[in-house]
């Protein structure tokens, strides 16, 4: 049997595993479906299965070929040769360029997907990795006709503060200071581009993603002087019903954030002035 027929004959007992483990009225036949699915889940295959599984119609095997990417990416990092971390970087930022105009579930997978590869290659095999991943998904998502560039873009950088925090329970636990410190480096990138949202027409929907993006990476300290700009779109969206709760949110998790605390008068003082 050729490795393409192969490879069909595996998306097939996909397909009928997840049927069985999500629509079988028959516990026994859920129970090995599930088992199945697992065996592959640990299977050198899905390295390669992951691809194929993510091309076929249905977002359900979709996202399970997402989910085996993730899984190996995460728990089976070492089974990868360090000639291919490139490789499967370029691939996976086309995948999740692919996606942006596709089933959310499946771009989120992707982008936790790609957030844990670069928390495996920082520093040395991927220097100033967060930015140049941003940057990547921007230029790869504008390249393809009905994808959503500000979607993947948005998405990633929802992901990255909570795989970060994640980490504290992972075997990239001790790499932690590593990553903060990647994290700290790309924060004026993120800014420049959450100010650009909030500060565009883009509507509602956009805008709100990206305040709860906000509200994610004030943990990682903030300083209210080096936001005006964002601190001003904030508090011009407080007179809008229904960005209002979520500019509160990040309002409040920035006045008390300890990073912040102490330059807050000033300069919130300064940016009431401006909506005078």
């Amino acid at each position: 049997m050729s490795e393409v027929c192969e490879q069909q004959e595996v998306v097939s007992q996909v397909e009928k595993a997840l049927y069985q483990l999500y629509q079988d009225p028959n516990p026994d036949n859920r129970r090995e479906a599930e088992k199945w699915l697992i065996s592959l889940q640990q299977s050198p295959l899905a390295w390669t299965m992951c691809w194929q599984l993510m091309q076929q119609e249905s977002v359900e095997v979709q996202n399970f070929g997402a989910l085996l990417l993730h899984n190996k990416i995460s728990k089976s990092w070492n089974e990868l040769p360090k000639e291919q971390y490139e490789t499967l970087r370029v691939e996976l930022i086309k995948a999740v360029a692919q996606f942006s105009g596709g089933a959310k579930v499946v771009l989120t997978r992707l982008c936790v997907a790609l957030v844990c590869l670069a928390f495996h290659c920082i520093p040395d095999q991927w220097p100033n990795a967060l930015v140049s991943m941003i940057q990547s998904v921007q230029s790869a998502a504008a390249s393809l006709p009905n994808s959503n560039a500000m979607a993947a873009v948005l998405q990633l950088l929802t992901v990255i503060p909570e795989e970060f925090d994640s980490t504290s329970t992972t075997h990239i636990a001790s790499r932690r200071a590593v990553l903060n410190k990647e994290i700290r480096f790309s924060l004026g990138s993120v800014l420049a581009l959450l100010e650009e949202v909030l500060g565009s027409t883009q509507p509602n929907v956009v805008k709100i993603t990206a305040m709860k993006c906000c509200s994610s990476w004030v943990q990682f300290g903030l300083p209210l002087p080096q936001i005006s700009n964002l601190l001003d779109f904030l508090l011009r969206s407080l007179v809008d019903p229904e960005l209002l709760p979520y500019a509160c949110d990040v309002l409040t998790d920035l006045v008390a954030h300890q990073d912040s605390f102490k330059s807050v008068p000033a300069c919130v003082h300064a940016c009431l002035l401006n909506l005078s």
